[in-house]
């Protein structure tokens, strides 16, 4: 019998060896058995010190980031993103019970208005909690506290709204003031019955916690771990997750459009391949519609319920208006595009509402993405317009391929959208206005800067 115990101990120790060698290098995977905080056991185990990726890795494939501001610098995990971006543990299951922490420094401030870094359970982009460190923007004080909040589809402090917050169980430490350069343990907490988040700081004393028991109304209640940013240059470190009990994963609802309806240009006939494309007819390049026609595009911007918003009058006079007359934005949406096929127009330009498509005009989608990456490294600056990016810039391209990921890939079946703005009115001109005006503004950079580093590499040819 000893032999045997003896043997069976070798092999099952034979197996975990296997198993261990088939684990990340980037982290500690266990599966079944490990004992969590809570009375229930972990099925799931991970653990991310950041100290076996690549200098400079976004942590791809261990985390799924939806922008360039996440790399792995000295053994900790930095984001340096202006606007609140995710990086998602993709390595976890959906969970509707678990523990999640990690430690976070943050270094300083990088915008004027509002900034966040912490965790999260994120369900998708427009459902999840967030336990944060917060900085109020510059014209308030910039004062300091932590927050646990939910964005519940898409509604932001979904929490403290009549209709579905849920009953505050615990709240202390409400005075908690953060500072800067000192490393805090954010702690969140799910089960079933209620979310918990505790912020520690590097002593162990509790400096916040706050608790929301889950009712019959509607809440986020499964996710996976991640963490999140925006506004802040942060580093992470020490990330540790144990999940207890799983949640079925989203299941994407497949798309449909309506059949495309032509009104394209008889004369003028193309391959039919569903989409709008473009083909070069007699020397003449055409853009050909999804039937194979040609197609003239005459459209107009801001076909939109919305706009414009007065500073002066403190709100969008159009809108006021035509929501008194129609009463509703899809009456409204109607008499719009019914109006604008009357007149001969067959496309909506940019900063069209979604209400208005699909009955009878091609339309547009608008991506901005010279002006959002300005904002994190520009030839022009942002002042009050909207600059020109660095197109030389190392992430420029990973920028792009994130953003068109993101913003793009859910659009790929439509028959109906003609196609992207990638920007509007960037500053080619610089500040001068002049026709050199992007050259001199790339003079005015420091050597080291690499859109002034292309333009002395230009004129030495």
């Amino acid at each position: 019998m000893g032999a045997m115990l003896q043997n069976a101990h070798a092999i099952v120790s034979t197996f975990l060896i296997r198993i261990a060698l088939g684990c990340s290098l980037f982290a500690l995977i266990t599966l079944n058995g490990i004992a969590s905080a809570g009375v229930a056991k972990a099925i799931f185990s991970f653990h991310d010190d950041f100290s076996r990726y690549k200098l400079g890795s976004d942590g791809a494939p261990v985390w799924d980031t939806d922008s360039i501001g996440w790399q792995v610098v000295d053994g900790v995990y930095r984001s340096d993103s202006r606007s609140k971006s995710f990086a998602v543990l993709t390595r976890a299951p959906y969970a509707k019970a678990l523990r999640m922490e990690a430690t976070l420094t943050v270094h300083k401030s990088l915008v004027t208005g509002w900034k966040i870094a912490g965790i999260a359970l994120y369900y998708d982009a427009h459902n999840y909690w967030h336990l944060a460190l917060v900085e109020a923007p510059d014209d308030a004080d910039k004062h300091h506290f932590a927050e646990l909040v939910e964005s519940l589809k898409g509604r932001w402090l979904a929490q403290s709204a009549k209709d579905t917050a849920p009953p505050v169980v615990i709240d202390t430490n409400g005075d908690f003031r953060w500072q800067y350069e000192q490393q805090y343990k954010l702690v969140l907490e799910l089960t079933p019955q209620a979310i918990t988040g505790m912020v520690f700081d590097a002593q162990g004393k509790l400096c916040f916690k706050r608790s929301y028991r889950f009712d019959k109304r509607d809440a986020v209640r499964t996710g996976r771990p991640a963490l999140d940013c925006g506004g802040f240059e942060v580093t992470f470190d020490d990330v540790h997750v144990e999940v207890m009990q799983v949640a079925p994963a989203p299941q994407p609802t497949p798309k449909t459009y309506p059949p495309y309806e032509s009104r394209g240009c008889r004369d003028i006939r193309g391959r039919r391949t569903g989409f709008f494309h473009v083909e070069r007819h007699d020397g003449i390049w055409w853009v050909i519609d999804p039937n194979g026609y040609g197609f003239y595009i005459i459209g107009t911007d801001h076909v939109n319920y919305n706009v414009h918003w007065c500073e002066k009058l403190g709100y969008a006079p159009y809108h006021r208006n035509v929501a008194r007359k129609y009463g509703s934005e899809d009456a409204w949406a109607e008499a719009t595009v019914q109006r604008l096929l009357n007149w001969g127009f067959n496309s909506l330009g940019a900063n069209n509402s979604p209400s208005t498509r699909y009955r009878g005009l091609a339309h547009t989608e608008f991506l901005g993405m010279g002006t959002m990456f300005a904002s994190y490294s520009d030839i022009c600056p942002k002042v009050h317009w909207t600059g020109f990016p660095n197109v030389f810039h190392p992430k420029f391209e990973e920028f792009c391929d994130k953003l068109a990921r993101k913003r793009c890939a859910p659009n790929r079946d439509d028959p109906w959208l003609l196609g992207y703005f990638l920007d509007n009115e960037l500053e080619w001109f610089g500040k001068s206005h002049r026709e050199g005006g992007l050259f001199e503004e790339a003079f005015k950079k420091p050597a080291n800067h690499s859109a002034k580093r292309a333009l002395v590499e230009f004129l030495r040819g």
